[in-house]
């Protein structure tokens, strides 16, 4: 099975409209306007009863209920195992209430509330029953304040294992670590005491928010070791983590961004109020930085690490495409394409190949990510699948948990002989029942796509 994503869509977007896209209106002389004050953080309680509700809803076949719970503009995303859809609050509703036709459990477990000021975040591990059907995994709703209720303005499942399916594999290769804006990923949420107060990070990075703090770096035993950072191209440079820090990052729901920039007829908050916020919200990793050392990944010692050989054939990579074009999770998607009345291939302007060789014994994997259509709007799929050279032809190795990527190298990191696909802040291999999510890594996105 390979990873699809696939998205109908209608008009999305979610909370209210965008400070910068507001309707232009016409100028006229008026009064001095009075700020109101800061709007009233939401409260956990509120969050967590409004979770409750949620679930009560559903358990009891009330869709009248359901669908009020939602904010007029949302976004939702829906996986069952490796299959990926995303909706407008449109769609959502419309494929939920097909669900509310038939009796359904859901419960959930490890319930954690984060607040943003205006916005929260509410995760937890949800279990859904469906006749024979059940799947488990992390969902996260992000909750906002609409006409001085709470609703939901962005719920997406953020992992799936179906029951009596195959489970993923471990996660990471030992001794090897991601690279996260430019810095080695050494922990996630290490729970570290810091030695004075987040401060906003200035710099551009995988999140639209980031806050830092110090740690000492007498108490992170990585701190003295030399690592090796690979890129592309294999080695980049070395040498041993010059700074260690503590980092939370969250890319946050637009209408919080406006309250946080005084955009909202709020007052701004300070810089460190900001950081306050982002460190409450976000997710929190240690780093460390190897001097200006960039790449994919790192190894704190130990042999060099075999780098594989990115070809540039375009007879190989139209023989890789063709085997892609001939899968059926490929096809399904198709024909949901010509049901729109489009013609041609649904992934004609967006399929890329890369093709990796063995330096030594000569053997060849390739990976596909395509995309197609446009996802604001529309028709729009995205699907990425893994194939290793059979002689003559192509033979697909993804697994059921593979995940969206598109690799920028491939490295042999536990000496098999067998590619470690990589991209930023992903590493994909085959532990025997094909290509999989190793390790990856994600700051929290609470925006909406369009």
């Amino acid at each position: 099975m390979k990873a699809l994503f696939l998205m109908l869509a209608f008009a999305v977007a979610c909370g209210d409209t965008k400070p910068d896209e507001a309707a232009p209106r016409a100028e006229k002389p008026v009064a001095p306007a009075v700020r109101k004050p800061t709007a009233k953080a939401l409260a956990p309680a509120e969050v967590l009863a409004l979770v409750e509700r949620w679930k009560a809803a559903q358990n009891q076949g009330d869709f009248a209920a359901y669908q009020t719970l939602y904010a007029q503009k949302m976004t939702g995303v829906k996986r069952v195992g490796a299959r990926v859809f995303r909706f407008d609050r449109a769609g959502w509703l419309t494929d939920r209430q097909r669900m509310f036709k038939k009796k359904m459990e859901v419960s959930t477990d490890k319930v954690e509330v984060a607040v943003a000021g205006p916005s929260a975040s509410a995760r937890f591990t949800q279990t859904f029953a469906q006749k024979r059907f059940q799947d488990v995994g992390r969902k996260e709703l992000v909750v906002v304040r609409e006409g001085g209720e709470l609703r939901i303005a962005r719920e997406e499942m953020l992992s799936s294992t179906v029951v009596g399916s195959q489970a993923a594999g471990a996660a990471g290769i030992a001794g090897t670590f991601l690279m996260l804006d430019g810095e080695v990923l050494l922990e996630e949420d290490p729970g570290l005491d810091f030695k004075a107060a987040p401060a906003l990070d200035p710099g551009d990075g995988s999140a639209s928010f980031r806050a830092r703090a110090a740690v000492d770096r007498a108490g992170v035993p990585l701190a003295g070791k030399s690592f090796t950072v690979y890129g592309a191209g294999g080695a980049t440079c070395q040498g041993t983590l010059d700074r260690v820090s503590v980092v939370s990052g969250v890319t946050p729901h637009f209408g919080t961004v406006a309250e946080w920039h005084g955009q909202a007829e709020t007052p701004a908050l300070s810089d460190a109020q900001i950081a306050e916020q982002v460190w409450s919200s976000g997710r929190t990793v240690l780093v460390g930085a190897v001097g200006t050392c960039d790449g994919l990944i790192a190894r704190a010692g130990g042999p060099p690490i075999l780098a594989f050989e990115e070809v540039r054939d375009d007879k190989l990579k139209t023989a890789v495409l063709a085997s892609f074009r001939k899968l059926d999770e490929w096809e399904k998607t198709q024909h949901e394409f010509a049901a729109t009345d489009e013609r041609g291939a649904w992934d004609r302007e967006g399929a890329i190949v890369h093709i990796f060789r063995h330096p030594t014994s000569g053997k060849m994997w390739a990976v596909v990510h395509a995309n197609g259509g446009d996802m604001c709007s529309g028709f729009s799929a995205e699907m990425t699948a893994v194939f290793e050279q059979a002689g003559k032809s192509w033979k697909e190795v993804s697994s059921l948990t593979l995940d969206q990527f598109e690799p920028e190298a491939a490295f042999d990191l536990d000496g098999d002989g067998v590619p470690e696909l990589v991209a930023p802040r992903v590493i994909v291999g085959n532990k025997g029942d094909g290509f999989e999510t190793l390790h990856r890594f994600d700051y929290p996105d609470h925006d909406c796509p369009c």
